[in-house]
């Protein structure tokens, strides 16, 4: 791909342009996190299961929902519809 993402010493996550190495967006503090397949978005939890999607350019919050409990993983179906995010207990898929 050609976005690479990292958690800097304050815990925020950054997304970086490979090609330049050059910092896109930094985003509050969320783990786990999921790039959407057109390579626009991310998606991110926080540590109380809330998952925001944020748009690369700028950050904004296009989406925002609560999982209902700490989330472990995140993903994207491959045609970037839907969203499935996992506690260890359950997986709820948003659209």
């Amino acid at each position: 791909g050609s976005l690479f993402a990292g958690f800097n010493g304050s815990g925020f996550l950054t997304v970086f342009e490979t090609k330049t190495e050059l910092p896109r967006v930094e985003l509050p503090p969320h783990k786990p996190f999921a790039f959407h397949p057109d390579g626009r978005s991310v998606a991110a939890a926080d540590a109380k299961g809330k998952v925001t999607r944020y748009l690369l350019a700028g950050g904004k919050p296009l989406a925002t929902f609560d999982h209902g409990a700490a989330v472990t993983g995140l993903a994207f179906s491959p045609g970037g519809k839907w969203l499935a995010t996992g506690d260890g207990k359950a997986v709820k898929v948003w659209d």
